[in-house]
């Protein structure tokens, strides 16, 4: 038990020094919100045999009705823009 303490010691103190030292020093600047754009952009990667590609959802939207259940019965709402999310 106390070589084990004494190894986790001496990982303790390695990895206090060699942390530092790897992490480098920052940027002077962040990048710009395009370049992280750029970098960070989502690849969609679909299977040869899928049926249903990818869609705008503007058309959904634009015929969906939000509805949620409210003390006095069903609440409508013909814009679902218009609902807050939060209220969920």
């Amino acid at each position: 038990m106390a070589r084990l303490l004494a190894l986790i010691a001496k990982l303790q103190v390695v990895t206090c020094v060699i942390v530092p030292l790897a992490g480098g020093v920052p940027d002077s600047a962040p990048p710009s919100l395009s370049a992280l754009l750029a970098r960070h952009v989502p690849i969609l990667v679909l299977h040869p045999a899928e049926r249903f590609g990818p869609v705008r959802v503007d058309g959904f939207l634009a015929d969906s009705v939000v509805s949620a259940e409210g003390k006095g019965g069903m609440v409508v709402s013909e814009a679902p823009t218009q609902v807050p999310v939060c209220a969920w």
